[in-house]
């Protein structure tokens, strides 16, 4: 992946050309950690079977990349979806925000670096998929220790913050959000299954992680809200249409339950 140019400071991307004929760049995106987080997965799963050091080498240098995410922001917990520097990338960092908003790019204090925030939920997905096959089949010594802390930070500033996402604004982002007050209302509804599952998959793995009874507590919360009902239909799906279905035996909305 080196030579081809997918790599750049231990994240992973898609290429795209300037121009018919002009240089293959990299696309600094909304899902940098994301995308970075299958490769450290598949990286980890390669050193388990194999026991090859240069794959533990590569997810190590992945993780330190992820870990980076949320060490940029200065927000504890908080992660970044992508890094920028406009003094050594090429190309053009992205510049659409979620559901149609502008991007939101936050620089470091010392203007070396740009990060992206407006953080969703499938990044936090990636980093606990991600740090925790690492933590699990590959990091060597402090490494697992860090991962789990890694996750714990995540955990804590979702329980810490009401089950959302905080931005630097104060106000949760666009898409990360497992409170009720988003979840059991119209905005959020149909992500109740997957958001859900999400939130106590998260206080799951940072409990067994950190050993941290707080985690626990929150994952005992959720299950008083009644979330593990909700994850029976966890998939982003619709009702059917009967005209498209050609059936008149569906139930309607109102007599369905979730």
């Amino acid at each position: 992946m080196g030579e081809w140019g997918f790599k750049r400071l231990g994240f992973v991307h898609k290429l795209y050309r300037q121009g018919d004929n002009g240089a293959w760049l990299r696309e600094i995106s909304d899902n940098d950690g994301g995308n970075t987080a299958h490769y450290l997965a598949a990286m980890s799963f390669r050193y388990a079977a194999t026991g090859e050091e240069s794959a533990r080498k590569e997810a190590m240098e992945a993780f330190k990349a992820m870990v980076w995410l949320e060490e940029i922001t200065s927000k504890p917990g908080f992660i970044a979806r992508a890094i920028w520097s406009a003094k050594g990338d090429q190309g053009q960092r992205s510049t659409r925000g979620s559901g149609g908003l502008p991007a939101k790019w936050y620089p470091t204090p010392d203007g070396v670096w740009s990060w992206k925030g407006d953080t969703s939920s499938d990044e936090v997905n990636a980093h606990f998929y991600a740090a925790s096959v690492f933590h699990d089949l590959a990091a060597p010594g402090r490494a697992k220790e860090r991962a789990a802390q890694h996750l714990g930070r995540i955990a804590a500033h979702i329980l810490d913050n009401g089950w959302v996402l905080r931005d630097m604004d104060g106000k949760p982002t666009r898409w990360g959000r497992w409170d009720p007050d988003y979840l059991l209302r119209p905005y959020g509804f149909d992500s109740r299954g997957l958001n859900g599952m999400e939130a106590q998959t998260y206080m799951h793995t940072a409990y067994a992680m950190t050993g941290d009874t707080r985690f626990q507590q929150g994952l005992e919360q959720l299950i008083k809200w009644r979330y593990p009902t909700y994850t029976v239909r966890q998939r982003l799906t619709f009702l059917p249409i009967r005209s498209r279905l050609g059936t008149t035996n569906w139930p309607s909305s109102a007599t369905i339950r979730c």
